[in-house]
């Protein structure tokens, strides 16, 4: 599996003459240690970022070790973190043989090793999972942690099946993180992941012990948008465009990507070259070259006299991105948000529809609701109206001109607003809509980040029959549905809610990544 002194030595590639691949270990910028060292504000308020849920997972591997040792115990010194913090200084520290306990939501295993103290060391190394036993070479410490870099692998596990993996930069590339799993076995873990989330952060809600994760019906080749980022280093005259790499200081060069879909695939190595000679043109000018970001989305092209259509590969944030999801045409500008792989979609559709029909609800509200995919491809499932409200006015444009592309009424079936969504329940053009809690269901999709308490009371003051909540990070849902509750609990005068199931879908094959959609339903 581990590829990686071959990686560093290679050149050139089938993206054009002159564009080399480089390492990811090169670091352009000596990182400041109190920045280093210093929480984010999100860290600080936040119990649900990374960092906070990494600190979280640790203490849990170091339980199941049975080390009988907290955080505080393994904390690593300020002295040792300056001493791996800048790459021309870092010693040369690297471990023989590491076994891999525990294995990360964001997809890293976590290796546990003494040091020459005696003491306990927590080791977070990239494309390894429970059970390798790794040679490692440290490259970075932190507060609970150290950063390994796997030099290569002693045991494998009895889980790792390496001749699954298709991308030539799996090793080095950050996109995905399960390749060297079976599909069953990421299915595993991310319904892991699921209950972790809600057992951190939702102790309070017996889960069922079968969650189901639904399966995409395309396990590669799925992935309907990528945003490769193109890096130049003056001084060694490399031009790399890919993606982060394991360290996440580095672009990984990239001239295929297995998860893409064909058409993306196919534009790529044009892509490549039109910036390998946008760069020329700039050093022959003596102008600045800055590390910039590029989009490669895929869209329908439509024959107009047959009817028939194609797909495409845009390439220009400006573009207008077409595409067809069950009888519904969705339109929106590239640089919008829009699921990323359109084969789960029905899946997820038809989740929504049968406790849509199951609520008995005649209005549905649909919260966060982008450029209308939800709210248009469930209108016909419901007898009133549809209301949905989003921050972005680019956005709510384009949901009433998709409504109105696949022939509802507007505003009479359907109506868009702009706003936020922790305002909408108090909005004017809501409120005349006669739209009450008792009759509808609420649909919220918010982004990573999750809702917050303004939009959950509110939420809970408009008393709908039905709540379903779709999340890209089950954590922060977590966290919300916990919130909500207490908010229930402290309010006795309003209706109560009991979550009635919680099913993973898996949008992102061989990534870390779950979305998790959870039905509440008015006791």
């Amino acid at each position: 599996m581990f590829r990686y002194l071959s990686l560093i030595k290679s050149q050139g590639g089938n993206g054009g003459p002159g564009i080399l691949r480089r390492s990811f270990q090169t670091e352009s910028r000596r990182p400041n240690l109190k920045k280093f060292l210093k929480k984010t504000k999100r860290d600080t308020v936040d119990h649900t970022s990374r960092d906070s849920i990494l600190q979280k997972e640790i203490a849990i591997a170091l339980q199941q070790a049975s080390t009988g040792l907290t955080l505080e115990d393994i904390k690593i010194s300020d002295a040792n973190i300056k001493k791996f913090l800048f790459s021309r200084d870092r010693p040369k520290l690297i471990l023989e043989d590491v076994p891999i306990i525990y294995q990360t939501s964001e997809g890293d295993g976590l290796g546990i090793a003494q040091t020459d103290e005696g003491n306990t060391m927590i080791l977070k190394i990239a494309k390894t999972i429970p059970g390798d036993r790794v040679k490692v070479e440290i490259k970075r410490n932190y507060e609970y942690y150290a950063e390994g870099l796997a030099l290569s692998l002693n045991k494998k596990s009895q889980l790792r099946k390496d001749d699954l993996i298709l991308c030539e930069k799996f090793d080095v590339c950050s996109g995905c993180q399960l390749q060297m799993l079976p599909y069953d076995e990421q299915l595993n873990f991310k319904r892991n992941i699921i209950k972790r989330a809600f057992n951190m952060y939702y102790p309070e809600l017996k889960l069922d012990e079968d969650i189901v994760v639904v399966d995409s019906p395309f396990q590669y080749s799925y992935r309907t948008k990528l945003t490769p980022h193109s890096s130049y280093l003056k001084h060694d005259r490399l031009l790399r465009v890919g993606f982060n790499g394991i360290d996440h200081r580095s672009i990984v060069d990239i001239t295929n990507c297995p998860i893409a879909s064909r058409s993306i695939n196919n534009r790529l190595p044009s892509l490549r070259q039109s910036i390998r000679n946008k760069i020329i043109t700039k050093l022959d000018n003596n102008e600045r070259i800055r590390d910039e970001t590029y989009i490669l989305r895929e869209s329908i092209r439509v024959d107009h006299k047959t009817g028939e259509f194609d797909n495409v590969c845009l390439t220009d944030y400006k573009n207008v991105v077409t595409e067809k999801i069950e009888d519904n045409v969705f339109q929106f500008p590239a640089s919008e948000f829009f699921q990323n792989n359109n084969s789960i979609l029905p899946e997820i559709l038809n989740y929504v529809k049968y406790h849509l029909h199951n609520s008995g609800a005649e209005n549905l509200v649909d919260t966060y609701c982008g450029s209308g995919f939800f709210a248009i491809s469930l209108s016909k499932e419901i007898s009133g109206k549809v209301f949905g409200i989003e921050i972005s006015n680019s956005s709510i444009k384009y949901a009433t001109h998709n409504a109105k592309l696949n022939g509802i009424q507007v505003p009479d079936k359907i109506q868009f607003i702009q706003g936020k969504a922790d305002e909408m329940f108090h909005n004017a053009e809501f409120l005349n809509s006669g739209i009450k809690g008792d009759n509808s269901v609420v649909i919220m999709d918010p982004s990573r980040k999750g809702s917050n308490d303004n939009f959950l009371k509110q939420l809970l003051e408009f008393e709908p029959e039905m709540i379903i909540y779709i999340s890209c990070n089950v954590f922060t849902q977590a966290r919300d549905l916990a919130n909500f509750a207490k908010l229930q609990d402290s309010n006795s005068y309003y209706s109560k809610y009991r979550v009635k199931d919680i099913t993973g879908f898996d949008f992102f094959p061989q990534t870390k990544h779950v979305e998790t959609v959870s039905v509440l339903e008015k006791v």
